[in-house]
């Protein structure tokens, strides 16, 4: 099963994970052509948290100055990861200021 989140916009959002959005499915995500900008998460992914036993792909997005302790921009923690043509870029974290990838194979094109 695919799940597909495109066009969105998440601006100035605060969370305790997942700032822009908190996204956990049982199967694949796919992340196209949105935009995160400016969202705040207290733990992880001040931009997008994604949790995903199949994978994740992201391809087009926007993850531009968001901020949290682990993954600024992304935080996954997934069995694989496509990261294609992405802008991630002027997000803060004490760790992974762009991304953190806690498990699994990530792939950036």
């Amino acid at each position: 099963m695919e799940c597909t989140l495109a066009g969105n916009r998440f601006v100035e959002n605060e969370s305790a994970d997942g700032g822009g959005a908190y996204l956990s499915y049982n199967g694949t995500l796919s992340l196209y052509d949105n935009v995160a900008l400016g969202n705040t998460a207290d733990s992880q992914g001040g931009g997008f948290r994604t949790v995903s036993n199949t994978g994740v792909h992201l391809e087009a997005n926007v993850l531009l100055e968001n901020s949290a302790t682990t993954g600024g921009g992304l935080s996954s923690a997934d069995t694989g990861e496509n990261v294609r043509n992405n802008t991630i870029a002027c997000n803060t974290a004490t760790t992974g200021a762009g991304s953190y990838h806690a498990s699994g194979t990530t792939t950036l094109n």
